[in-house]
């Protein structure tokens, strides 16, 4: 018996509207789709149908198949997506979210049914029948879930899931099923006790990730991972225990929001301005004295700094050393810019400069040359609404790698810096 039944997202269109100047309110719903023979067919009666059932139409939709399947698109197979289009009624059925495995065999099926066959003789076709309860519950899009005893420990997630939240439950420990969820986007883990995510965290395509009010001391470094830092666009670590971002917290480039106030940050990775895509920023509430010069690359819809603890220090020079550089400062350098791969047992003094490199502010990696200053600007031209306390400057620390770079910095941006 060839039981033919696939899930996916499914959305009906029907062509006669257009030209009566009517939209199709067809909205996309997943669902199951199947094909086979109507219950209690004789042998003479062998009608072919395509059956669409969704949760709001349990007992489903049919569509005969022979000689009312005007064409069928396949460009976008191998992506799940295909659509069927019906002579009566005047509909295209566009399928997406598919399994490609299952979808291929799904319209080989189908293919063969329009030539008046069947894989395995048509007799063997299965017979349409409803979905169950069990059947809908596992094509859900979204799940909440706010009580621990609410948690599915027995039965697992709906593997269809798109949005899922698990909020004041008190996990510790990130369940080793979510990762496996392929069509997960929105993650929502707030107000749980997690201090750290798997390496499999990596591979979900999330695009929203919220982790606020958590029990984080260490930023999470497998959300610098591809794929899911090539899709992150939401993260909210509010609330946690944070001490600092990671100096690669730019391999986020998709990132529009980033949430971390409430944390305990003193200072921010010097490349945050790289974050071309970063349109709102809260760091409120934490314990920053200073931003780094290149903080103003960034183009803000909106942007949180109250509540810190910014310097007033006036504008001066901290440190000025232009000499030759040494052969380990060199060596810092070529491993830094060719991005070659160092363990944390190699000589230490070494390790500790590749650790603790700055760049300065045409990009360059400024180790042991530098000139260390501090500025205090506006960066109201930065942003859109600027959320802050009575503060209408703040200060900027910036490295240079040469006195040039300094000049030119100088001259383009503020007034020269006093010199204390």
């Amino acid at each position: 018996m060839v039981k033919m039944r696939l899930q996916c997202d499914m959305e009906i269109s029907n062509r006669a509207l257009p030209s009566h100047n009517l939209k199709s309110s067809g909205r996309c719903s997943r669902g199951y789709l199947s094909i086979g023979q109507n219950p209690g067919s004789t042998n003479k009666q062998r009608t072919v149908y395509i059956m669409l059932c969704t949760a709001k139409d349990k007992t489903g939709t049919k569509y005969v198949v022979k000689d009312n399947v005007e064409k069928v698109f396949c460009n976008f197979i191998s992506e799940g997506k295909t659509t069927i289009r019906f002579k009566e009624p005047q509909v295209d059925l566009h399928i997406s979210k598919a399994d490609s495995i299952q979808l291929k065999s799904f319209l080989t099926v189908l293919k063969a049914s329009l030539k008046g066959e069947c894989p395995q003789q048509k007799s063997n076709l299965s017979t349409l029948s409803a979905i169950t309860p069990k059947q809908i519950e596992n094509s859900k899009k979204k799940l909440t879930i706010l009580k621990r005893q609410d948690y599915p420990i027995l039965k697992g997630f709906p593997f269809s899931l798109v949005s899922l939240k698990i909020i004041g439950c008190h996990i510790k420990k990130l369940d080793s099923r979510i990762p496996s969820l392929k069509y997960l986007q929105h993650l929502d883990l707030a107000d749980n006790v997690l201090q750290e995510l798997p390496e499999a965290f990596s591979r979900i395509l999330l695009t929203d990730l919220i982790l606020k009010g958590n029990q984080f001391s260490n930023f999470p470094q497998i959300l610098l991972e591809p794929p899911l830092c090539d899709n992150l666009t939401v993260l909210d670590l509010s609330s946690n225990q944070l001490q600092r971002l990671p100096s690669h917290i730019d391999n986020l480039r998709k990132l529009q929001i980033l949430k971390v106030s409430r944390n305990q940050l003193k200072q921010l990775p010097i490349n945050i301005g790289n974050l071309s895509s970063l349109k709102n920023l809260d760091i409120s509430n934490n314990q920053l004295p200073l931003l780094p010069a290149n903080f103003i690359k960034l183009c803000l819809h909106e942007l949180d700094l109250s509540h810190n603890s910014f310097s007033t220090t006036p504008h001066r020079i901290l440190r000025q050393c232009l000499e030759l550089p040494s052969l380990q400062s060199i060596c810092v350098k070529f491993i830094i810019n060719n991005k070659i791969p160092y363990c944390e047992t190699m000589y230490r003094d070494l390790h500790e400069l590749i650790r603790s490199h700055k760049r300065c502010w045409c990009g360059k990696v400024v180790v042991a040359k530098f000139i260390h200053c501090i500025y205090h600007a506006s960066i109201s031209f930065m942003v859109a609404s600027l959320l802050s306390t009575s503060e209408k400057t703040f200060p900027l620390e910036a490295y240079f790698c040469s006195q040039k770079c300094f000049d030119r910095f100088t001259q383009k941006q503020f007034q020269s810096p006093l010199v204390t």
